[in-house]
């Protein structure tokens, strides 16, 4: 809740400050609310799945197979999610500038990228939360 809640503020002061488009200013709101779900589902499944509780160090979770794991995955998920929302703002900035109206089509194209983003986050922190469970569960079952 915590992540969630300093880097909504983050971008919503940042957007304020920068001028950004209303629409634009909800689609970052919106995106930070399901990237900041996937990611820390990703961290705490991940976290769950490769525990390193003899760890001395931070630096030794980090560098654990968990870790290196959740760095790989937060990249990728990043990645993808940049550009299933940063194409669709793109082409509404780029018809807004030119002062062009948005066919049918676009805007379809443009709900579908988005709702795949939405999609995206949810099946990363869903998938990742339940295989942590399922892993803190096996470890908990001691032999009879």
């Amino acid at each position: 809740m915590l992540v969630l809640v300093l880097t909504e503020l983050l971008t919503i002061v940042a957007n304020e400050l920068m001028g950004i488009d209303p629409f634009l200013k909800v689609v970052t709101a919106l995106a930070i609310v399901f990237m900041s779900l996937a990611l820390v589902g990703l961290a705490t499944g991940l976290g769950a799945r490769y525990p390193r509780f003899r760890a001395e160090n931070i630096t030794q979770v980090a560098g654990s197979y968990g870790g290196v794991a959740f760095m790989i995955g937060a990249v990728l998920f990043l990645a993808i999610t940049i550009v299933l929302v940063g194409w669709p703002s793109s082409l509404y900035l780029w018809h807004r500038v030119r002062h062009a109206r948005l066919s049918t089509l676009e805007q379809v194209l443009m709900a579908a990228s988005f709702l795949a983003a939405a999609g995206l986050s949810l099946a990363t922190w869903w998938l990742s939360m339940r295989s942590g469970v399922r892993a803190l569960q096996q470890m908990d079952r001691t032999p009879v």
